[in-house]
Parts: structure tokens; sequence; C-alpha cells
């Protein structure tokens, strides 16, 4: 036990238990993690439970009126947020799944697995002896071996599953606002198998379709699990449907007003600051909703939104064919419709000035375009239902490129030869660093390119580094902590991961520059440079660096994207014989099974540490930072 009452520890982290004998003669034990290392606030979370604690245990074992589970609206909650985070990690499983070596061998399998997991740990509650084979093959007879075996394999780790749900069910109650009432966290952890359940057999069925999220549970597959006996059971309900707004106020909204009114009417999507909502959106993507809908009114003229039609859908797409891929890259395009953009492209294409190539947006921007618009129309339409329903089955496309041909590996070569330019080897000023010249500056232009290429990381997640996220650990190794921060959120839970420092960047002095810029400045941005009003930091870099160093090698990167760093890490480390596990925890990708991944952090650093330095070196050339240099200041 620690200093602080009915706690201890485990790892770093503070965990709240407490022991009281049932009127049966048996020990009863409440443990649930306190999600928090820090003293103070152990101390103030532990107390509330500790006074809470009585007023439970006579409410359940000491009252004829026992609540087993939560209430419905509160059940819909947990279950709906489980259904889609749970859809998100099916999607980041898909692209997993391209590796060589991958555990399930394929996605359906993956698919097949877990359909028979969740329902198991559903039905059993996630509690009592891990099943053996026999119990399986009387559960599920019409199961093929090998899918048995994985699914036997999964289950072998039933008290680690059960106590890793223990801590991810307290946190969904406390993101929806939810007493994390100990008692209750039995029917939250069923809940969110049968969601994830529900969303898998969404996934199968080709039904993924953003808008459902938003129609108070229509369509959500209903819980497969009968309720615990009680007052009010605990079925997960579709909300009554909503009453036909007022045509009036959206009338004369254009689809870019409708799209800021749609945010505005969905808190899910926009926390306004309180990271302790956690907002279903993250800038990125919120960014990519208003750039669709923005699209949508260019091609729509001056009609509202509310008049859209199937016409207007098909017009649509015949720009999104004719766009050029560099649509809205120039100042000019702002003010022009989408017709005197496809013009525009179309005239370059017969001058022998563009690639015939390069017209058209891909089929994943498509989709994602088209989701995001019919998100906004069938969010209007549940609230007035005299609006039109559109054909969106028409606008949804198949993509026949298989996951690992998404995007080209970045070249080795190519990127030596990006370190060739003026910003790593000498430039003419602050605001000339793509002039050759005799001065060199260590800010996000020198360096956001190394931190990719040694870490794999994504664009906006070394953009948004803090000096407090780059850290050196008790056992000496020098690591990124990759997490949600007040720059900015990170993809996905997945994506939380700490990285080890390659030891070309300790050589390069990335430590010695962030240490010399928090002793300078205290804990900010790495890159602040790269802050700007309405963009995220991670724009910022592509605009003023990454746009420019293409501009000056432009005729190496055909086919070949700033993302393809990713896959070029990730293709050298599976050469390297790297396993699938290891190369899913240094990008941030979701790794198969229950409990991988999640503790141990330390102990991952140093097995890690050797892994990042198999990634090739191109900045061998480079010079260290001078020791008595001092970091750039705005």
């Amino acid at each position: 036990m620690t200093k602080i009452p009915n706690t201890f520890r485990r790892g770093k982290i503070f965990w709240f238990r407490v022991s009281r004998r049932l009127p049966s003669g048996n020990l009863f034990r409440p443990t649930v993690s306190l999600r928090t290392d820090n003293c103070a606030e152990a101390r103030r979370r532990a107390a509330r439970l500790t006074a809470r604690f009585e007023e439970m245990y006579m409410r359940l074992f000491g009252s004829a009126t026992r609540r087993l589970a939560m209430d419905a609206p509160d059940a819909t909650k947990i279950f709906k947020a489980e259904f889609e985070h749970a859809l998100d990690q099916i999607e980041d499983e898909r692209e997993h799944a391209s590796l060589e070596g991958y555990e399930y061998g394929s996605f359906e399998t993956f698919l097949d697995v877990h359909e028979h997991v969740y329902r198991y740990l559903a039905e059993t509650k996630c509690s009592g002896e891990a099943p053996t084979m026999d119990d399986l093959l009387v559960r599920y007879p019409a199961l093929a071996p090998r899918t048995t075996a994985l699914v036997h394999g999964e289950l072998q780790r039933l008290g680690a599953i059960w106590h890793t749900q223990l801590d991810e069910a307290a946190g969904a109650m406390e993101a929806q606002g939810l007493d994390t009432d100990i008692f209750h966290l039995d029917h939250a952890i069923r809940l969110r198998f049968e969601a994830r359940l529900a969303a898998l057999r969404e996934y199968r069925e080709g039904m993924i379709d953003p808008a459902r999220r938003f129609a108070g549970g229509a369509g959500l597959s209903k819980p497969i699990v009968q309720p615990v006996p009680q007052p009010t059971p605990p079925v997960v309900p579709t909300e009554p449907p909503a009453a036909d707004i007022p045509l009036s106020p959206l009338a004369g909204m254009s689809a870019t007003e409708f799209g800021r009114y749609f945010v505005e009417e969905n808190p899910k999507l926009n926390d306004h600051g309180s990271r302790k909502r956690g907002a279903r959106w993250t800038e990125k993507t919120r960014s990519q909703f208003e750039a669709a809908m923005r699209m949508l009114e260019k091609s729509m003229g001056a009609k509202s939104f509310i008049e859209l039609s199937n016409n207007d859908l098909k017009q649509l797409l015949d720009h999104f064919d004719r766009l050029p891929h560099t649509h809205h890259k120039t100042p000019r395009h702002q003010d022009m419709s989408l017709e005197e953009i496809c013009q525009e492209a179309a005239s370059e294409v017969a001058a022998g000035k563009r690639d015939k190539g390069s017209i058209g947006l891909n089929v994943p921007t498509l989709n994602r375009h088209f989701r995001f618009i019919r998100m906004a129309h069938d969010w209007a339409v549940q609230r007035a239902p005299s609006l039109t329903n559109l054909d969106w089955a028409a606008y949804s496309f198949d993509d026949h490129r298989s996951a690992r041909d998404v995007r080209d590996p970045f070249p080795v070569q190519l990127g030596r030869k990006i370190l060739r330019l003026p910003p790593w080897r000498g430039c003419a000023g602050r605001s000339k660093r793509f002039v050759p010249g005799r001065e060199l500056f260590h800010d996000a232009a020198y360096w956001v390119f190394l931190i990719l290429w040694y870490t794999g990381m994504r664009r906006e997640e070394a953009c948004k580094l803090k000096t407090s996220d780059l850290s050196r650990h008790e056992n000496g190794v020098w690591y990124f902590d990759v997490n949600d921060t007040d720059t900015g959120r990170v993809k996905n839970n997945s994506s939380r991961r700490w990285i080890p420092m390659a030891d070309e960047l300790i050589r390069l002095g990335l430590p010695q520059f962030s240490i010399a810029k928090k002793n300078a400045e205290g804990d900010v941005l790495l890159f602040p440079e790269l802050k700007a009003p309405s963009r995220m930091l991670g724009d910022t870099y592509y605009r003023l660096c990454w746009n420019k160093i293409v501009a000056h090698l432009n005729e190496d990167f055909s086919g070949v994207t700033l993302h393809g760093i990713r896959h070029m890490v990730a293709d050298e480390l599976k050469d390297a014989g790297v396993s699938t596990e290891f190369r899913a925890d240094l990008l941030g990708h979701t790794v198969p099974g229950e409990t991988e991944g999640r503790y141990s952090k330390a102990a991952r650093l140093k097995a890690m540490q050797p892994i990042v330095n198999q990634i090739p070196v191109i900045s061998s050339t480079l010079q260290p930072i001078p020791h008595n240099s001092q970091p750039i200041r705005d």
C-alpha cells in the first residue's frame, strides 16, 4: 500500500482497492485504476471513491432495491461511444493486415476470430476461467479448426482482459460524463463488448456510414446479451425521432454555413477547448469536413444546402473528376469556382504544362468528401423529414488498391538528396532557407524531416512536439512521448506511444536543442514558428517547408509523398526482420489482441532502441549542433 489510503501502485499508476466481507463471508475486494501517476490527483480520486464506497456497498448488499446496471440513457452513451471507436479500430486493423507476417493471416480471419471473442466476452461478462478448446467446440461447433484455435489463444488471457477492461470501462464512463460507479463497471464492460460485436457486423455488411452515428442510435445493432434483472432493463434503445425543426433558420444557409451549424449542434464533434470531453473529431477531420462543404458550395453555386439534389451530387462528382490534384493549393483558387479551376487545369493539360494523370481526385478522397456531405444532409433530414432523400449509394466507390499499394515508400536515396539542400548545408538567411549560403538554422525546417525519418511519426505528431515531450528515462534512453497535449491530439488510442530516439538524432544534437529551448523559454512548442491562427502545425510545415523541398526536387517525387516515410520505415524494418508487433508499436498501429503494447513502456524502450537504429542513416555527413548554439526565437 502507498501512503495514500486505499491505494497501491502498479508501475507508476495508482490503483484504488478496498476490502469488505460479504454477508456470505466471501471477501469483496473491488479494484479499479485511478488512471493517474500524480500523487495529488490520486489522493483526490481515492478520497472520492472511499467516501462513496459505503453508500454503494449498502445499495448493493444492504438494500432490497439493488441497481446492478446503469440506466438506459447512460448505457446508450457507453454503447454508442464504443461502437464508433470499434469501427475506427477495425479500419486501423485493415491497414495493419497488409503487413507481411500478419498474425491472423488475413483480415477476414481477424473478423471471424474477434466476432466470436467479443461474443464470448459479452456472454460471460469477461469473467470466470479461460475456456478450454472443448468448451469452445461445444459453444461454436461450426467454427473452422484454425479459427477456433485463434479464439482459444485470445481468450487464454481472460484475467488480463478483464483487468484491462475494468480500467478502460472506467475511462469510457468518465469520457461520457458518467460517475465511475464501481458497481456499474461490470455492466459497462459487457456493453462495450456488445458494441464491438455490433461494429464488426456493421463493417462486414458494408454499411460504414458516419451519418448513422448521429441518428440517435438508428441502425446500431442492439446488445445480444439478456440484461441483468432489474427495475429498469439495461437495453440500448434508440432515441425518439427528433422533432421536425422549422426550415426557416436553414433555408438561407449555404453549404459552408450549414456545416458550421452542424458542428456547433453536435457537441461530440468539437470539445471547445474542454480536453476532458474529448471531441470525436480532430482539427484535421474538422478541416476535411469544412473543405468538403466548401467545395459543395462552389459546385452548387447560390443554392442553399437544404436544396441539395441528386443532380447537384452528379455535378459535384463531375467537378471532382476534373479537378487537379493541386486544387486550392494556391491563393488564386480560393475565389474561383470549381468549374473555373477545372477549365484552367484542362487548358494546362492541353498546353503540355500539366500531366493528364494529375487530373481527378482519388477514390479515398472522393469517398471521404461524399461521406462528410451525407453526414450533414442525413442529420438535417432526420430533423426535417420533408427534405429530399438522396441516392447516396451511387456515390460510394470501391478502392481496388491493396493497403500496401496506396502510397509508395519513400526512397532512401531521395532522403539523402533532400539533405543536400540549403536548410541542412547552409542557406542565405532565415527568410532565404532554400538559397545556398553560409548560415545554418536549427528549427522546424531542419529537424522535422529528420524526426519523421528516424521515428516514422505522422507529420502532425512531429510538428506538435513540445520540449517536455522529449525526455530521458531513468534507464538512460532518450525518447519521444507521443500523446494528446494542448498542442494537438493523436489519431487514436494506438497512436499514444513512447518512441526511443535514434542514435543519429542524439548525435546531431536534438536533445541538446530541446533542453536549450526549454531552459530559455520554458515548457513550449519545440517548433513555435509553425504556429498559425487557422492551420494545424503539420499543415504549416507542409506549406512553408515541404512544398519548397518538392519544388527543388520535383522530378524525383513521382508517386512519393511525405507520408511515404512511414511506409519506408515499415518496409525497411520488415526487411530487417523486425516483428510485426514492434513495427506496430513504433508506428502507432493497432496491435492484435487485447493487452499487447499497453504495459511496460520502460522495458519496451530498451527493446525498441536497437530497432529505430536499423532505420537507414541518411544524415551521416551532417555536423552536430555546436555546444554553444542557442535556440531560435520568434
